[in-house]
């Protein structure tokens, strides 16, 4: 009875242990697959040959990272969400169009990498995941998917698009 008990509890740990490997695998591969597809423009209605506003990358280049705020007089392209918020909080400083505040904003979601409302994100801050301009605030479409990343890139903090100030965006490239 005992032997039965002990190899139960060994053969449920094994599976346990498999499938936790494997969930962190395939983590590991989403996270890889982003890396990798840095060149590949997802988002394709990028123009090739646009500079974000804020720091003057070529954002067709980090399409994955890729963040746009469309006004009702042009759309702005940005490298990151981090430049993209630096933007929205002082357009002034960037740009003479000044009216951000009731414009559409876009961000790139980081595991599948489709457009997605930004006012509705969850945004991770302060991860072991550089983007294009260092410590970036990372976007997810849904609060799970958020929290999963957080806790296995070491976020310190998730935030909603009203909780983010010019203050809390990260500092360092």
């Amino acid at each position: 009875m005992k032997k039965s008990i002990i190899v139960s509890i060994l053969l449920l740990s094994t599976s346990l242990f498999s499938m936790e490997h494997k969930n962190h695998n395939m983590q590991e591969m989403n996270h890889q697959n982003h890396e990798m597809n840095n060149t590949q423009n997802v988002n394709s209605d990028i123009p090739k040959d646009v500079k974000c506003p804020v720091c003057g990358m070529f954002v067709a280049k980090y399409a994955n990272w890729a963040a746009t705020i469309k006004t009702d007089k042009e759309t702005f392209y940005f490298d990151g969400v981090k430049d993209m918020m630096k933007f929205y909080f002082e357009p002034t400083k960037y740009s003479k169009d000044s009216n951000t505040k009731d414009s559409s904003i876009f961000v790139t979601d980081y595991y599948t990498l489709e457009q997605i409302d930004a006012k509705n994100a969850f945004y991770v801050v302060g991860s072991n995941v550089m983007g294009p301009m260092g410590n970036e605030l990372i976007p997810f479409k849904d609060e799970n998917s958020a929290k999963e990343f957080s806790k296995d890139h070491m976020g310190k903090k998730i935030l909603k698009f009203e909780e983010i100030t010019l203050e809390s965006l990260p500092k360092h490239h």
